[in-house]
């Protein structure tokens, strides 16, 4: 049962009483200044745990691009070195040549073990980044949980499917979202360039080029993310705003 407490004189009342008998002043129950104090504090941060960013997808980005790119110079040291090591004759003039020829292949082995260790960090901050953007995602659009959308793609086969679910599919959700909050603007979230991004990603020879528009659509993907996000914190603050009069007039209705 809440407790009535006197705004004038802090006089504790019981429940059902309407003006205090010691000073007259008006009542107010614990349970609507501890809501009033609470939609205080809402007004201020809205909601703390979806706040818009870039820091984490610019991160990713730029990983995968510089991981990439040192992967790919080991990779023509690698085939230099080789291609130069066969064309030379055998003799013993050519034994230095062999020797630094084996240094590149060992140096392009070392830049293809960095490029991969660096591609493995942004495929982490990128999961990061996922389970995140799926979070922002309102109730009642159908989407998956940010748990089951980054775990069911490390299940063997059924990710060849899920990768469109959850990168393209993140882009649709997004772009209904926004387009039921604020319809008066366009909004694009990348859906097209998710779906030719993850369709490169399976042609061979060509897979490479996904890694250099997958940070584009991730751009994309984030932007409408915080879109989302600040339209959701905005509704919380007007929300927050009209509760918060509405409990100050309350209290100050003196029967």
């Amino acid at each position: 049962m809440p407790l009535n407490l006197c705004l004038k004189c802090g006089e504790k009342l019981s429940a059902g009483v309407v003006a205090c008998p010691h000073c007259g002043g008006g009542i107010s129950t614990s349970t609507s200044r501890n809501q009033t104090s609470g939609v205080s504090r809402l007004s201020h941060c809205a909601n703390p745990k979806l706040q818009p960013g870039s820091i984490l997808a610019i991160s990713c980005s730029a990983l995968m691009f510089v991981g990439l790119l040192v992967g790919f110079v080991g990779l023509l040291l690698i085939i230099f070195a080789y291609v130069h090591l066969l064309s030379e004759p055998n003799s013993e003039v050519t034994e230095y040549y062999r020797a630094a020829d084996a240094l590149l292949i060992e140096a392009g082995f070392l830049l293809c073990l960095i490029g991969g260790m660096i591609g493995l960090i942004a495929s982490i901050l990128f999961l990061i980044w996922l389970y995140r953007a799926w979070s922002v995602v309102p109730p009642g659009y159908h989407s998956p949980s940010p748990g089951r959308a980054v775990g069911w793609l490390f299940i063997p086969l059924f990710n060849l499917y899920w990768i469109f679910r959850v990168i393209p599919g993140l882009s649709a959700t997004l772009q209904r979202v926004l387009r039921d909050r604020d319809p008066s603007r366009p909004h694009s979230a990348g859906f097209g360039l998710g779906v030719a991004t993850c369709v490169i990603a399976f042609i061979p020879f060509l897979n490479a080029i996904s890694i250099l528009l997958f940070p584009i659509w991730i751009y994309l993907a984030n932007s409408a993310k915080d879109r989302v996000i600040l339209l959701e914190n905005a509704d919380l603050n007007s929300l927050a705003n009209s509760n918060a009069g509405l409990a100050i007039g309350s209290t100050r209705r003196v029967p």
